[in-house]
């Protein structure tokens, strides 16, 4: 998540706290957002429910409160106007909403 925690505020600062981190505005902090987002799902494991693997890891915890924040407001800064099935990329998608259904730590 450290990726992702610098550029976080452009989910939430409004305008006149911008820039954040080396981003000059809302829309390329945005855009940087969600590709680390996709660079983290480049190295989920295809082997079971948590991220790295079979078992919950430090990983699943650190990336949960984002994916729920993300979750949440990246569809309020869609570009084209229309509603976002899903904000986050499909893999991380997938382990988010699996993680919340069937884990009774993650479901609370």
């Amino acid at each position: 998540d450290v990726s992702l925690t610098p550029i976080q505020g452009c989910l939430y600062k409004p305008a006149s706290r911008l820039p954040v981190g080396d981003y000059a505005d809302r829309k390329s902090a945005l855009k940087a957002f969600r590709k680390n987002l996709e660079i983290i799902e480049g190295f989920m494991s295809d082997d079971g429910v948590y991220l790295c693997g079979k078992e919950v890891s430090l990983a699943d915890a650190t990336l949960f409160p984002t994916a729920i924040f993300s979750n949440f407001m990246l569809p309020k800064f869609n570009s084209d106007g229309e509603e976002v099935s899903d904000p986050l990329p499909p893999k991380l998608s997938k382990w988010f909403h699996e993680l919340r259904a069937s884990d009774p730590v993650f479901t609370k």
